[in-house]
This record gives C-alpha cells, structure tokens and sequence, in this order.
C-alpha cells in the first residue's frame, strides 16, 4: 500500500496528514504554504519544493519591508487560569489560539509567533498585499468578533468570559534569520505595536498614526492623544478603531482630502458615451475597463457617472472585496441592498415590503421569486408564500434566472447603468450572474460597466454589444496638471517635475507622491504585494534594480551569476507582470522597468550590505566585460562605485564623468559630478594629498558654478572660500592665480569695486610669479574689466588689449566663459566709451567668431550678451531684438541663469524703445529680479535705468524717477553706472521742462571728461545743445556740440553721432 505523504509538527513531533494545516494533536499550526504557488511545505524548509520560491520570504542575509505588526494579547488570563483546573484552561487557550490564528490568517495575517497568552502576527510577510494595514486593522476587529464568539462556548461550559486587547504599528523593519528557526524581525516596529496593545481596552483595537493614515477613511476611529511609550523616544499618537466605516473604495476614502483633478482620458470618456446612447436605445452594452492598480479605472468610472449629471438613470454600483473572494454572491448581494435602498437597522418586515417593491417593479411574479431570492438575502419567507418544491441543482438556476431578470426587468421604468468593480476579486457564483448579464442584456437599456486589473479574464465571449477599455498611462502634460492641483507651491515646479520622472503616468502613483517625495507607503504596499507573488524573479527584479531602470541582459546575466534558463524565466515572469518592458531576445535584449517606483521598490527591500554587495559586483563586470559602457559612461561607474563604498575609485570615475559634460556644455550635469567627486572624496582619510585633489574639484567646480548659478551666487562663493582654505595649505602658484580670480569674479559681482580693484592686483601680481601666458591673460583681464567699472577706461583698455594679445585659445585656463571670450568683448565696450565705435564692433565680432570656433555653450552665450550690451548702449534696439531670442534660448536650454536674465533684461528694453511698453517692461522687470536673486549687485544702476528709461517712454514719469533714485542708491562707485544715470535724470528734467535738466546733463558732461568717456560725453552734451536751443540760446549750443563732434574719426553711422549731425545741421 502507497504510503500516504505526512507533516511533523515543529511544536509536538505529531505525525499528520499533509493536507492538515494544524496539528490533530496540539492545535499548532503546521507548515508554509507558498504564496506563489499554494503548495504546503514543512515547517523550517526555506523553497518551496513545488516552484522553488522562498518560503521566508526573505534570503538568509535579510530584507528591507514595510510591515504592518499586530499584537493581541488575553487580558486577565493569570486570574482566569487561577479559577480553572490546568487541563481545561490548556484546552480553553487552545481554542482561543486556533480561533485567533485562523481569523488573522484569513485576512493576509503570518502568525508569527505565540507568545504566552498572545499572538504575534505580521501583515506584509512572507506575502505582501497592497493593503496590509487595512487587513490588520479588519483582522484585529475580526480577532474581537471571534473572541465574542468563543465566549459564547465557554461562559455556560467553564464560567469563564475571555477578552483580548489588540495594538498595531505599521514601520520599516529588516526581516532576516536570527537565532531561532525561521524569520526574525529588526527594528522598533514591533515594539511600538507591543507597547500600543498594552494601553487597549479590554476588546479594543489600537492603532498608531503611522497605521492610521494609511487606512484613514476606512474606519470609525477615536483619537486618544500620544500617551508615553515605554522605550519609545518620541510620541506616538494612537487611534480607536471603532468600526468600518463602510466605504467602499479608495475615492470613497479619500473624501475628507479630496481628489486629484480629473485629467486626460478623453477617448475613453467618448466611448463610454458612445455606449450609453446604445443603452438608453434599447440595445444593451457591456464595457469591461483594464489596466494595473491606480491607472485611473474607479476615477473613470466617477467621472462617467458626473457626465451623466441630469439624464434620467438608476446607477447601481458595488464590488469585489479581498476579503470575499470566496463569498458566494457577495457582490450581488451587496449591489441589491443598495438597490432596494436598506439602512442597515430597519426591521426584517420592513425590508420584506421593499423586496416585494422592488421584485414587482421589474415585472416579476411575487409567488415565483420572492421564495427564491428572500433566502439568498438573508430573510425569512413570509408564510403567506408558499414553499419551494425543488432541488438544490434547480433552485439555484432559477435563481440565477430570477437575478438576471430582475436587473433587467428593473430598466423597464429607466435606462439602467451597472457598475461592478474589481472583477479579481469576484466570487465565482457572482461572475456566473454576470457572464448570463452579459449574455442576455443585448436587448435591454442597460448599461454594464465592469473594472478589473489585467491578469482578469472574462468568463464570457466577446460579442458585438461588448468593448473592452485598457487604460495606459497618463501623458506628462496630463500628469503635470494633476500634480498642480495638489503639490505644496514653494517647491511646485521641481516636485512635479520629480513626480511625472518617478509615477510614468499611473495616477493613484501620482496623487500619491506628490506631498511626499518617497514612496508612500499605499504604494510600497501594492509594488511590493506584486513583487512577492514572483517568487524566486523578485530576486532577479531586486539585482536588475541596483545596475538600473534601465539594462541589459547581458550585463544582468553576468551580474545575477544564473543560469540562462533560470534568468530568463525570471525574466520572463516580470514582463508578463508588467513590470519590466522587453526590447529584442536574449542574449540580446534590453529591459526597462515599466515605472520607476517598481525600480525603488525593488532596490529598497534589499538590505544595505546587499546593495553594496551587488553595486561592487555591476562596477567590476562593467570594467572586466564591458570597457566601452565604464569608458562611454564613466557617471554609471562612478554611482555604482560610490554606492558600493568605493570611494576612491568613485572620485576618479566623478571627475572623468564631469569634464566631457563641462566640454559639452552640459553645465548642470557638470555641476553634478563634480558634486558627487566632492562627496566621495570626502570620505576618504584625510591628507595632503586629499586637499590636493578636493582643491582642483573645488576650482572645476566654481567654474561651473560661476556660469550656472551666477558670478555672486552664494553656491559659488562657498566654493571658491573653500578652495582659498586650501589653497593657502597646499595649491601651487597657478591654483592660487584661480582661487585668487574665484574671490575677485564673486567680489566684483556684488559690486564691491574697491575690493575687487584689490583682489585683481593680486591677481595680476600672482600672475606675474607664475610667468606663464594663461596666468597672465587672467591677471589683465582682471585689471581690465574692473578698471572698466571704475570709469577708469584708458588704463581698462590697456590692460584688456594686452589680455587679448597674450590669448591663446590652446592654452586658456579653462573656467565658466573662456577669458579670451570676455577679454575681446569688454575691450568692444571701453572701445564704444572711448568714442572708437568701429574698434568696439570689430571686437564685437570676433568674441563671438571665437566662441563659436570653441563651441561650447557658455562662451557662445557670454558673447551674445556681451554684444547684447554693446548694442544697449550703441541704443540700437533692433539689432537686439534680431538676437535677443537666440541668447534667451541658449540660456535656457543650458541653465545660464546670469544670461537669461541679461537677454531677458535687454530684450525688454529693446522692446520698450520699439514701443512695446508693457510687454517691455514686464521682461525688464523680471530679468531685474532674477540677477538680485542670484546676487548680481554690479551693474544695478544700469539695470535700473533701462527699466526707468522704458517708463518714461511709457509716460509714467513718477516712477521713473523712484526707480532712478533707487539706481542712484545702489552705484557705491561705479562710475560707468553714473554717466548714464545723470544723462536719464536729465531726460526726465527735459521732458517735464524742470530747469534741474541743464545742472544734470553738465554733471554728466563733467564726469564724461574726467573719466575718457567720449561717446557718453557727446550723448549728454547732444541733449543739453538741445535744451539750449529750446531755450533760445543756439550759439552756446553749437559752441559745445560742434568741438565734440569734430573730435570723432569713426563710428558716424551710430545713432548719437547721427543725432549730433543732425542738430548741428538744424543750429546752422
């Protein structure tokens, strides 16, 4: 005789039959059953022998979870065991146990552990579900209902009544092997939860904060305060779970809060009105709408019920659960309660009259269904009806042909929409009613609207009344919006921005993440329920997380150390789950995680030490068996060195990432790197040699600081005080020459001039040291462009001249803008102020040849702003507004702030002079904040007049004098600022007919002199010959302009050469 397969008990060694789940002799639970595949293994056994998935749900070193932990615990059990003999109060616990375990386990539970009188019961291992917080909580309510039950046996038995407290806290914790057999749990949730079952009232239900925001709207709860916890530093606060509070769905939850806005879907908000006209016209539909967890399906169905608004319908609705997957007809019956309207406390005859409504309504006969369907309610026959006379087999066909004819029949008074969610979790007896439905509801004004997640099959042939919707993700545009409508403002565009990247489109993902910024726990839930289900692939899907969201097999292959058919049923397995996207065949193919939340899942139930582990395993078999990624790629190096601890490694691999990305012109990735080498290299031991390398990152890091963040940007000052501290340690003469240039840039751009005038002579004393040409073009454009500043123009130009005549491109120090670059173009600008107009345009143009031959975005964009400026003050708008667009565009796509706020800035101006005033105005207004934002205090005074120069023209004179005297204000000594703001001041006199015109364009006339500044002299001396002549005083007018003009041997087609000619021609 074949010999029957047994399990041993771990608790009593008793032999049992191996479909038993607890021991015939002590009542202890035998065995793990495999949450993949459903076979029972034995107690101890780590795979499953049926499918080899993982019967801890773990790997021996451990993993990272989210865990909803459960404590119930007798209360009083000392004093009850005092009262009884000790063989009947052990048969008493056994039953109390048995009871309580098999309830837990019936919601999701893992029994844990017995603990004396209590049960230590997880919600989120071996098996996670996407609601384990709301299956303890209904677990824990369930464990007093069955204690209730219990006493009900035991009270008339042995005069004992049995009560049970119950705490709950949902945390992270680390699930590995410890001492004992089988799973050990690390971390505080467990003790919070033993803590917070200690202060429950006898038959209560207590939970944290943490557990109740997770099912908040899922329950009636009471707030009781944040009692002290004993071993718990900071206060928890702890809920009473009162009751369900009935709602049936996560919008249903979410009422309190609010939903996102509704965005996109509109195809499928066609078809479901295409449908419904069908309906409301006699001919019957069904829709069937798929799609994964939080793709919109429940929020489609709502907003197809609001569409309906006004349209006379009746709208049933109900659900499956999770928890009635094996209820027969729950759904049904949950759908006709809320069809015949029932509270919940009215009494049987009450809903006895309703019935017989509601059945007569849809044209039954009373006599023939009402015996049939009153039981299936729950309610007793009336005895004037008399009793059926069949056997179970034909009772229940009837009654199945009774419940499709009612639905049916009840759209006899108005067209009907059904609506069943959830069809994965539906009964069998419940899809039966539904496939007959779907069958028979051709010919009726009915409309049925079903929802289901992908792995659903429908029971039912498809025919010509029937569609099926699967819903994809979300447009970026339409994931934007949604965000907008519930992300916090301060942070509004980077988080959205961070939220479409993360979600791809999945809106319960969406409306999730975006007051968080991690992943909130409904969601890690839900990715890591679908990841347990995967077995022994979960592990592939946890390695392919650490080399990336994106990767090959190959790489994986390697990495993973499987064999290939083992991998690629894995593999396999993941596609089919919708986790990963497949590109090409192995050994082939490429993989993408479909979302990058199901990435981060992954990745983070690994442990730390496996994550480390593995991202040194991805580095070395990058290097070994594939140079051309760590070559092509060196930022993929370097994250998995820095991930693994390798930090010495990491720091090269950083620098080698950021200094083609600095080439290139992709400054913030630059930035980036050059951030992450700083990181790493910091956690290297200190030395002489460590300062080295951190002071050649701190000076390639300011570089790029300089022209993303701006040249008085708070970043760029820390840096370059940084890279001073070091330097004075241990930098040679040419790191000093760049540290000393970093203090001058940050110095003279906040307007400091003096300061700077002193920081740039020790910048060109320290170039002299060094000797070297580079050095040397630094030390002179330092000069040069502060001695501009200064109004101190002669000497600027000698010093920017003798700069560009020691340039030389193949040998520039590289910085934010290449020195040649800037030399060329302030040279245009002291050239204009000294009067040479033609020189300054040559300049002009060979900034910009020479940007353009070196091709990287900064220098090309420093070379249109600086020849932006000269056209500003040659006052040519249009030539502006013929480029201002490619500097603003250039600007935005590489993150130059400084320049796209000068090109907005003049821009704004150049429109302003074109007539354009308001839209003028606006742009210069804007670009003025954005350079105080990132601190540019230098040119203020320039800003300022531009925008009090555009609102004169506009006619608001008031407000450009305010703005004229704040740019006054801000000069400390900038003299170049000066000349122009006294012309302005006397424009504004002029036009107002104040005789203060003729003292402010002397003033500007006086200082034009002293300083050199040709052009700016003939400009106020031009308007002041002009005032002259208004005021009847020609001769002196042409005495002081003609002189002047006669002094200037180019630049005759400029405008204010030409408005001299052209007045002097008027004075004769």
């Amino acid at each position: 005789m074949e010999t029957q397969p047994e399990i041993r008990c771990p608790s009593c060694g008793h032999r049992n039959r191996s479909e038993r789940r607890y021991c015939a002799q002590c009542g202890g639970r035998l065995g793990e059953v495999c949450s993949s595949c459903g076979t029972l293994n034995e107690t101890g056994e780590r795979f499953c022998g049926h499918c080899g998935a993982s019967l801890t749900g773990t790997a021996a070193e451990g993993e990272r979870r989210q865990l909803t932990v459960l404590f119930c615990d007798l209360v009083g059990s000392t004093a009850i065991a005092e009262q009884l003999d000790p063989e009947d109060w052990r048969e008493i616990a056994a039953q109390y146990q048995r009871a309580a375990a098999e309830t837990v386990t019936n919601f999701g539970g893992h029994v844990a552990k017995y603990l004396g009188d209590g049960l230590l019961v997880y919600f989120g291992y071996p098996q996670a579900h996407e609601d384990d917080p709301e299956r303890a909580v209904r677990g824990g309510l369930a464990l007093i209902d069955t204690v209730a039950e219990l006493n009900h046996r035991l009270e008339p038995a042995h005069g004992v009544r049995l009560a049970v407290r119950v705490g709950m806290h949902t945390g992270p914790v680390v699930i590995g092997e410890g001492p004992g057999p089988g799973a050990e749990v690390f971390g505080d949730t467990p003790n919070v939860a033993a803590r917070v079952q200690a202060l429950a009232d006898p038959d209560a239900v207590l939970i944290t904060e943490a557990t109740h925001r997770l099912v908040s709207g899922r329950f009636i709860v009471e707030a009781k305060g944040a009692p002290p916890l004993k071993g718990v530093r900071q206060p928890v606060a702890v809920f009473r779970v009162v009751q369900a509070s009935g709602v049936r769905s996560r919008l249903d939850a979410a009422g309190p809060r609010g939903l996102t806005p509704f965005v996109g879907r509109e195809g499928e908000r066609r078809l479901l009105g295409e449908r419904w006209a069908q309906a409301r016209a006699g001919e019957g539909q069904v829709v069937l709408i798929t799609g994964e967890a939080g793709i919109g399906k429940s929020r489609l169905v709502q907003r197809f019920k609001e569409d309906l608004g006004g349209e006379p319908h009746t709208w049933l609705e109900c659900a499956g659960s999770p928890y009635h997957q094996h209820s027969p007809f729950y759904a049904v019956t949950e759908m006709l309660g809320r069809a015949l309207a029932w509270r919940g406390d009215e009494p049987v005859e009450e809903r006895i009259v309703r019935l017989e409504q509601g059945l007569a309504g849809a044209g039954l006969q009373l006599s023939e269904a009402l015996p049939l369907v009153a039981p299936f309610l729950a309610l007793p026959v009336p005895d004037r009806y008399a009793p059926l006379r069949l056997s179970p087999e034909a009772q229940r066909k009837k009654l199945l042909a009774t419940l499709v004819a009612w639905l049916l029949g009840s759209a006899r008074l108005q067209p009907v929409v059904a609506v069943l969610e959830d069809l994965q979790w539906v009964d069998p007896s419940t899809l039966e009613v539904q496939a007959l439905l779907a069958e028979q509801g051709a010919t009726a004004p009915v409309l049925f609207l079903y929802t289901a997640r992908p792995e659903f099959r429908a029971p039912w042939p498809l025919l010509a009344h029937h569609a099926q919707v699967t819903l994809g993700r979300l447009g970026r545009a339409h994931v934007r919006a949604m965000v907008a409508g519930v992300a916090a403002r301060a942070t509004l565009a980077e988080l959205i921005e961070a939220v479409v990247s993360r979600t791809d489109g999945v809106e319960a993902e969406s409306s999730g993440v975006a007051p968080e910024r991690t992943i909130p726990a409904t969601l890690q839930d839900s990715l890591m329920a679908r990841l347990d289900r995967l077995g022994t692939a979960k592990e592939v899907a946890q390695v392919a997380a650490v080399i990336g969201r994106e990767f090959s097999y190959a790489l994986l292959d390697v990495v993973s150390r499987l064999a290939d058919a083992d991998l690629q049923a894995s593999l396999h397995r993941l596609v089919d789950a919708e986790l990963l996207y497949a590109r090409g065949v192995p050994p082939d193919a490429h993989y993408v995680f479909k979302h990058a939340l199901v990435q981060e899942t992954a990745y983070g139930s690994l442990l730390k030490s496996r994550r480390r582990e593995l991202h040194r395993r991805v580095a070395e078999v990058l290097l070994a068996r594939f140079p051309e990624i760590a070559d092509g790629q060196p930022e993929l190096l370097a994250h998995h060195h820095t991930e693994a601890g390798d930090f010495e490694p990491a720091v090269a691999a950083w620098q080698r990432a950021a200094e083609p990305a600095f080439a290139r012109s992709a400054l913030q990735e630059a930035a980036a790197h050059y951030t992450s080498a700083l990181a790493a290299l910091a956690r290297l031991p200190e030395s002489a040699e460590r300062d080295q390398r951190e002071l050649l990152l701190q000076i390639a890091l300011w570089g790029v600081l300089l022209t993303t963040k701006g040249w008085a940007a708070p970043e760029a000052a820390r840096v370059i005080a940084r890279a001073r501290e070091l330097g004075a340690r241990h930098g040679d003469p040419a790191q000093l020459l760049l540290v000393l240039m970093g203090h001058w840039v940050v110095t003279l751009t906040r307007g400091q001039l003096s300061a700077a005038q002193a920081l740039a002579d020790q910048v060109l004393e320290s170039a002299k040291r060094d000797a070297r040409r580079p050095s040397l073009v630094l030390g002179h454009l330092a000069q040069g462009t502060t001695r501009f500043h200064r109004g101190d123009l002669l000497d600027a130009r000698a010093h920017l001249e003798k700069a560009v005549s020691l340039y030389g491109a193949e040998e520039a120090f590289a910085g934010s803008v290449d020195p040649g670059v800037v030399a060329l173009n302030y040279a245009a600008l002291v050239a204009w102020q000294l009067g040479f107009a033609d020189a300054g345009r040559l300049r002009v143009r060979e900034g910009l040849a020479l940007a353009q031959r070196l091709g990287r975005a900064q220098d090309v964009a420093a070379a249109l702003c600086y020849g932006l400026l000269y056209h500003v003050f040659a006052r040519e708008p249009r030539r502006i507004l013929e480029q201002a667009d490619k500097l603003v565009q250039l600007a935005s796509d590489h993150g130059l702030s400084q320049f796209l706020a000068r090109g907005r800035m003049m821009r704004g101006w150049a429109l302003a002079e074109e007539g354009q005033c308001e839209e003028g105005i606006g742009q210069l207004r804007e670009g003025i904040e954005m350079m105080t934002a990132i601190g540019v205090a230098v040119t203020r005074g320039h800003e300022l007049s531009l925008l009090a120069e555009a609102l004169a023209r506009s006619g608001a004179l008031a407000e450009a004098h305010a703005v004229l005297e704040e740019a006054f204000a801000a000069l400390e000594d900038s003299i170049i600022d000066k000349l122009a703001l006294l012309h302005l001041r006397g424009e504004l006199f002029a036009h107002e007919g104040r005789p203060e015109a003729e003292a402010s364009f002397r003033a500007a006339i006086e200082l034009a002199r002293r300083q050199g500044a040709k052009m700016y002299e003939l400009r106020a001396t031009t308007s002041l010959a002009r005032w002259l002549t208004e005021g009847g005083r020609v001769a002196e007018a042409r005495r002081l302009l003609a002189p002047l003009y006669a002094w200037f041997t180019e630049g005759f087609d400029t405008r204010d050469l030409r408005e001299a000619k052209g007045l002097l021609e008027e004075l004769g």
